[in-house]
């Protein structure tokens, strides 16, 4: 391992670290729909476009974030989440509804539901096995195409290189605050499948210039052999 390489995964190393303190003192910033927040299921008895309905929420609860959800196959019923509601929003956002749409909903009938936080391990946990077992396959499969280049030392810098590269990702997650929820398994599964495809590019280039060297030394071979002759 050259200089350069000892200094790149100790940076990895270090950021690591830093994340998991992060990790483990602040935890990760996620998204309002993944903290614990309320939600209004309001059946419009009609269709609806979510921009319309979110130009009704942006002045109901200003400033507030607000999730919109259209949650019946029919597309009638909505699904309007925010971290705090009131009785007063609750009354105005009814009566703005109502006049749009043309039903006759009452405040009093609405209930506010509270719905609980999760956990960013709940989240991951049902993908944990499939990345397991598609990094041991890879691996596998980097062990044998690759052979000219070590099985082992291979196989040992694929893992490697995909634990380091997911933690490094995870950490930056945690360090600079950017806010996650559902969409977390979407960004580990597309930073895992750069990871995959760096290592194995830098695997094909190391077999070319291998091919090159051991095609030189064929040609000084020949070479050398008819100066003997």
């Amino acid at each position: 391992m050259n200089k350069k390489n000892k200094i790149t995964i100790l940076a990895y190393v270090i950021v690591i670290i830093i994340g998991i303190v992060v990790a483990l003192t602040a935890g990760f910033n996620v998204d309002m729909m993944t903290r614990e927040h309320k939600q209004l299921q309001l059946n419009l008895k009609k269709e609806f476009e979510v921009a319309d309905v979110k130009k009704i929420t942006d002045e109901v609860f200003k400033g507030q974030t607000v999730e919109i959800q259209k949650v019946e196959v029919f597309e009638k019923q909505v699904a309007i989440s925010t971290n705090e509601i009131t009785e007063e929003q609750i009354n105005n956002l009814i009566t703005k509804l109502n006049e749009k749409y043309g039903t006759e909903m009452k405040a009093e009938n609405i209930e506010t539901i509270l719905v609980p936080s999760q956990k960013i391990s709940d989240i991951l946990t049902p993908y944990i096995w499939t990345f397991v077992l598609t990094t041991v396959l890879i691996i596998l499969y980097v062990a044998i195409k690759y052979k000219k280049l070590g099985s082992l030392k291979v196989s040992a810098q694929m893992g490697l290189g995909i634990v380091l590269l997911e933690g490094v990702i995870m950490s930056l997650i945690a360090i600079t605050r950017i806010p996650v929820g559902q969409n977390l398994p979407s960004i580990v599964f597309a930073t895992y499948t750069i990871s995959v495809m760096a290592l194995t590019s830098m695997f094909e280039n190391k077999v070319q210039i291998l091919k090159e060297e051991e095609t030189k030394k064929t040609e000084k071979k020949k070479k050398t052999e008819k100066k003997d002759k």
